[in-house]
């Protein structure tokens, strides 16, 4: 600042019209680029918006992509993701034009403004109102003074970018924690806590007094939106039509979704968030895999809060790999837990995940699991929510990715583990369904229309019963595309 007031001063002294034009004209050039700013951020932001819809719609048939084969959905994916890029391409369109001015203005405004300075101070030199070396000067002070518009045409982009990242950050940071209710009828009561209410003699364990997990293991489930029942202590697999259907009741049942879900003689949407999580557990078809140690990716919300690593820490341990040339394996942790997590390893078929990440339990994953197969993906996924061993267990398509031989292994596996646990399972894969001990089957218009094994399903169809016709239908399509 001190700099540019003398330089300031000194072209007023030394020529009075040429410095009221330089220390007029360069302000007037800063505060034009202001005008930019707002129209910028908002076509940004819409930008930002666009994209990030794409990003969505091709990460989700990435996650699903075998799903997506089965149902035939491919032609509305392409229709859709051509939709997005086309809005993507019209919002980037719109923008260049913005982003194209302020190009202008830091890289030809100077030169230009440049020009005219030299212009009226050669018509001054000739006129003998202003000598060359003070033309020269005059060059020099110019060219000093454009510093600032370079440093504000740059100061305009950067603080662009950062106000529409620093706006969806806080649209993220003001969302308010869920209610601790499921949302569902106006009517209902305020959520209250899970106790293990008085039952009678036939719904009461053999051990006497119910604590809250014997209570959930003992507990019927029921959906009267699709009329599904689950019945305590048996793996129940549903069968959906439509398999967005299958997805939705599991969702309900869970108390995810809003419905008259029902526990016992109580609706899910009358008990605490917290409860309902403590018994029952859910596993999506997206498999959510995150940072950190395997170990800890297992325990999920068990895993302890460990000690962050270092700068020093972090530069040493670099700095040895760089030199052996080799990657060193984090740090081994002893966990009293790591038997339950190799054996739920086991039943989701992970141990090649075990064995490519240095360390083993204490091997790295990448943010999203990165450095895994969609398929290693979902069987994390799957021994995260086994070595949960929660009460309850609802998972939609958990073995999608799988090859068929994978899929049969696990399926076994999960129903020996689960045994006389309420576990819920939405898909359409035979492999899987031969493993339940009951199969419920829902329609198009997500209403139940039969019930069995697939066994028996398989000779009710046989034998012409309707609603175990359209289930062999469900699955022929499901093998159809495999």
């Amino acid at each position: 600042m001190v700099s540019t007031a003398v330089v300031a001063v000194l072209m007023l002294t030394t020529s009075l019209p040429l410095g009221l034009l330089v220390l007029i004209g360069l302000p007037v050039i800063i505060a034009s680029t202001t005008l930019l700013i707002r129209p910028l951020q908002a076509k940004q932001t819409h930008m930002r918006e666009e994209q990030g819809k794409l990003t969505t719609i091709a990460a989700d048939a990435v996650a699903g992509l075998r799903v997506l084969r089965g149902i035939g959905g491919e032609d509305r994916f392409d229709d859709a993701y051509r939709r997005q890029s086309a809005q993507v391409r019209d919002a980037g369109i719109s923008m260049s034009g913005n982003a194209a001015g302020l190009a202008v203005i830091k890289e030809g405004v100077p030169l230009a403004f440049m020009l005219v300075v030299v212009a009226s101070g050669a018509v001054l030199t000739l006129r003998g109102d202003l000598s060359v070396g003070n033309l020269v000067a005059f060059y020099g002070f110019t060219a000093y003074l454009q510093a600032p518009i370079s440093t504000a045409s740059n100061l305009i982009e950067q603080y662009t970018r950062a106000w529409v990242g620093l706006s969806k950050m806080a649209r993220i940071l003001a969302v308010e924690d869920p209610d601790e209710s499921i949302p569902g009828d106006e009517d209902e009561p305020s959520p209250s806590p899970v106790h293990a209410p008085s039952t009678s003699a036939e719904e009461s364990p053999s051990s006497g007094d119910m604590n809250e997990d014997d209570w959930w293991a003992h507990a019927t489930l029921r959906d009267p939106d699709s009329g599904v029942r689950i019945d305590a202590g048996r793996i129940t697999a549903v069968v959906a039509a439509d398999p967005d259907e299958g997805a939705s009741i599991a969702r309900r049942l869970a108390g995810f979704d809003p419905g008259q879900a029902m526990v016992e003689d109580r609706k899910l949407a009358t008990l605490a968030r917290d409860e309902i999580r403590r018994g029952i557990y859910f596993l999506g078809a997206d498999a959510q895999v995150f940072s950190g140690s395997l170990r800890d990716d297992l325990l999920g919300a068990g895993a302890p809060m460990r000690r962050p690593h270092g700068t020093t820490e972090l530069v040493v341990r670099d700095e040895i790999a760089a030199q052996s040339l080799v990657e060193l394996p984090p740090p081994h942790i002893d966990d009293p837990r790591d038997p339950a997590l190799y054996a739920a390893i086991d039943v989701a078929d992970a141990h090649d995940v075990l064995t490519s990440l240095p360390g083993g339990l204490d091997g790295v994953l990448l943010e999203k699991g990165r450095n895994l197969s969609g398929g290693q993906r979902q069987r994390v996924a799957l021994a995260r929510a086994v070595a949960a061993k929660a009460p309850v267990l609802v998972l939609v398509e958990p073995t999608s990715a799988l090859d068929a031989h994978t899929e049969a292994r696990i399926a076994r596996k999960l129903a020996v583990q689960r045994a006389g646990q309420t576990t819920v399972i939405v898909t359409a894969s035979p492999l899987v369904l031969e493993e339940c001990d009951v199969i419920e089957v829902v329609d198009e218009q997500g209403t139940r229309i039969a019930e069995g094994t697939h066994r028996d399903l398989r000779h009710q169809a046989e034998a012409g019963d309707p609603g175990a016709d359209a289930y062999m239908r469900i699955i022929d399509r499901r093998m159809g595309q495999a």
